[in-house]
Order: C-alpha cells, then sequence, then structure tokens
C-alpha cells in the first residue's frame, strides 16, 4: 500500500510525459486547492485596506491559481506571482507551489531564482510585520519556500535519474538483440557449414554414382532412364541445398528460397513423370480448370505432394498410386490413394511425423487432412483447402 501511494504521488509530482491526463488532473487539484486556501484565508483575514477590497482579494488569488497552471512553462513567473500574492492578501499556498515548480522545473538559475525570491519575501515579512520575531519569520520562510524548494529539486533529481534509467535500458535492450542477432547468426553460419559438410557430399556422390551408372555399357533402356532422373534430382538438390546454404550464411530473412511461381497442376504432372520413371505405377487425373493460387496454398499443395510420394516410396515400393487433384470455386481437393505393396519397404516407420506437420500447416490455412487405412488394402491420403479468399489475381493455365 505504501509503494503504491509513493508511485502516485511521484508520478503526480513529477509530471509523467507517458500520462498528460494524470497529470492535468493533478495541476487542476492544485489550482482548486490554492483557490480554496485562498478563499478560506479571505474569510478569516484582517480588516486592513487591501483586504476590505474583497473584490481586488478574490482577483488576486484567482490569478494565482491560474497561474499555476504555468509551473512547467514559466515557474518564475508562477514564484512572482505567489510573492505578490503573499504580500498583498497573505495567500502562502500558491508561493508553496511556485517554489516547488522552480526548483523542479526551472531553468540554470533556479537557485539564484529562489534566494532572491526568498531574500524579497524576508523583506516583505519584515517591513509588514507578519511574522512575530526572528523564529516565527524562519518557521515561515522554511515551510512557504525552503522545504517545498528542496522537494522539488529531489524530484527534478529522481527524474534525471529516471530519464537516465531509461535510456541506459533502451541501449541494454539494443545491445542484447545484437548479441541475440549475432549468436543465431553464428549458429546458422554452423548449422551451414555442416550441411554443406555432410549433405553435400552425399548429393555428389550420390550424382557420380548414378552418373556412373548411366554411363554402363549394355544397361537396359529403363535402368539407364532412372538412372538419369536420379542425377536430374541429385543435381536439382545440390542446387536447392546451395541456396539454402547461401541464405542461412548471409542471415537474412527469405521466403520461398525453393519454390517455384507455378500451380499445382503442373507441379503434380512433373512429380508424376519423375516418379514413372522410377517404374511407379501412377494414375493422375485433374478435375475442373488448374488455378494459380495464393503462394502459401502453393506452397502447402506441393508440400503435400511430396510427403505422399515419399510415404508410398518408403512404405509401399510397387503400389499402383491413384491421383485426383480437383479444383472447386471455393476450395481445391487434393486425393492420393496407393494399392498394397508388392515389395519390401526399404524403411521402417517414421512415427508419421511428416504428416502431423503437414496437418498442422493445414489447419492453420483453414483446411482440413485425412489419411489413413484404405479399405481392401492400401493408404489413403485426402486434404481440403479453402480458396475462396483467393478469387481476385488467379491465373488460368492448361494441365500439362
Amino acid at each position: 500500500m505504501r509503494v503504491r501511494i509513493y508511485d502516485w504521488l511521484r508520478r503526480s509530482f513529477m509530471g509523467s510525459e507517458a500520462e498528460p491526463a494524470r497529470r492535468w488532473a493533478w495541476d487542476i487539484g492544485i489550482v482548486l486547492l490554492a483557490s480554496l486556501a485562498g478563499a478560506t484565508h479571505l474569510s478569516e483575514a484582517p480588516g486592513s485596506a487591501v483586504a476590505h477590497a474583497s473584490g481586488v482579494c478574490v482577483a488576486i488569488e484567482l490569478g494565482t491559481a491560474a497561474a499555476l497552471l504555468l509551473r512547467r512553462l514559466l515557474p518564475e513567473l508562477c514564484l512572482a506571482v505567489g510573492l505578490a500574492a503573499s504580500s498583498s492578501a497573505g495567500a502562502r499556498t500558491s508561493l508553496i507551489a511556485a517554489a516547488y515548480a522552480v526548483a523542479c522545473y526551472g531553468g540554470r538559475m533556479r537557485y539564484a531564482v529562489l534566494v532572491a525570491g526568498t531574500g524579497v519575501y524576508l523583506v516583505v515579512q519584515h517591513l509588514t510585520g507578519s511574522a512575530d520575531g526572528i523564529v516565527q519569520l524562519c518557521h515561515r520562510t522554511s515551510l512557504d519556500l525552503v522545504l517545498p524548494a528542496v522537494f522539488g529539486g529531489l524530484m527534478r533529481y529522481q527524474r534525471v535519474l529516471n530519464a537516465a534509467l531509461r535510456e541506459r535500458c533502451a541501449r541494454m535492450a539494443d545491445a542484447m538483440d545484437d548479441v541475440t542477432r549475432f549468436a543465431l547468426l553464428e549458429e546458422r553460419t554452423r548449422i551451414a557449414f555442416d550441411l554443406h559438410d555432410h549433405l553435400g557430399h552425399q548429393a555428389t556422390c550420390l550424382a557420380l554414382r548414378a552418373g556412373a551408372l548411366q554411363q554402363m555399357p549394355g544397361l537396359p533402356a529403363q535402368a539407364r532412364q532412372a538412372a538419369e532422373a536420379v542425377l536430374e534430382a541429385a543435381r536439382h538438390m545440390l542446387g536447392d541445398l546451395r541456396t539454402l546454404l547461401e541464405a542461412m550464411r548471409e542471415g537474412k530473412p527469405q521466403h520461398n528460397l525453393l519454390g517455384s511461381r507455378t500451380n499445382s497442376a503442373e507441379f503434380l504432372a512433373t512429380l508424376v513423370r519423375n516418379m514413372a520413371s522410377t517404374g511407379m505405377n501412377v494414375h493422375c487425373r485433374v478435375d475442373g480448370a488448374p488455378q494459380l493460387l495464393s503462394l502459401p496454398l502453393e506452397q502447402l499443395l506441393h508440400r503435400a505432394c511430396r510427403e505422399a510420394f515419399t510415404n508410398i516410396v518408403k512404405h509401399a515400393p510397387g503400389a499402383t498410386v491413384d491421383v485426383c487433384l480437383s479444383y472447386q470455386q471455393e476450395q481445391v481437393t487434393l486425393a492420393i490413394r496407393n494399392g498394397l505393396s508388392i515389395g519390401t519397404a526399404p524403411v521402417h516407420s517414421s512415427g508419421r511425423m511428416g504428416l502431423a506437420g503437414l496437418g498442422s500447416r493445414i489447419a492453420e490455412a483453414g483446411g482440413h487432412l485425412s489419411a489413413g487405412p484404405w479399405p481392401g488394402g492400401g493408404f489413403s491420403f485426402q486434404l481440403v483447402l479453402p480458396t475462396g479468399a483467393d478469387g481476385e489475381g488467379k491465373e488460368q493455365c492448361v494441365f500439362a
């Protein structure tokens, strides 16, 4: 509770730039308090010549209170008005607020202004005989000028410290961002070199072996065609790997590094031809007019095609594959079904991690993925993606 009260007083007295509403509320409160104190003082004032002129006194009190609204911009003026009001009508509340304002918001000569104001105050109090003795004079001077000035100086010092602390925190945050960015770049570079040393070597060996196999004499035409497909795939893999490694070493965010801006029908046709060149029996059908969808949807469809055919090659070699890509007005559907395997699966189950990641991406795009065993044997893979928001800018193309 004490901490909350202290924070409220600190924010209010310091006039934080981040809370103008609170600052104006505090200003209005000070003006009302000064006006109320002045009115109370007038009702109890002795019958002096100035005090009898109630209209003049009221005008002085209101003018002094209104001048406090300018205490942040013109604190010296507020002090002069407060001294005048204190000398003429005996008002002290405005003088206290003005002394605080000079110490807190004044310029380089604020201490000289306060000393001069204190001297004027002492002379006026002595000449008018408002204070009975030196003790009461010192007491009034301390309450009206010295203590408010000390408190205002402390608030000014705390405000400067807070500004310096905020600046230092901002610099530290920038430094931490730089350190994090450099650490990430260093880690990306290390991973890039590891990928280059391992995957680059494996892809190069694969390309060399496929090229050597292609040049073997007496090789059947189908095997030579398969070796050519492997060689082409290895070359593409090396090119894609080189592109990824360059992007990782540069550390710049790049999107769609490996994606081609082609529609899924053309991509699927190319993928089917590559699979057929390896001996896979694939039947492909496209329903509706192929369209060029938005880039995220095209990438999802490309990824789904690759994932489905990769799973078939790994888990159902030699199986017949039926593919259907259907374009509707509001959605696109990809259905891939394979029959029973006629060979031994080259790899064991991988835990369906690829399907899980693909399913989450499709769900984020508002689509649906279903994959599971097909009645009578085989496996079924089907996804549906909405395309209603992508109606503008679609291009018609011919499926090849």
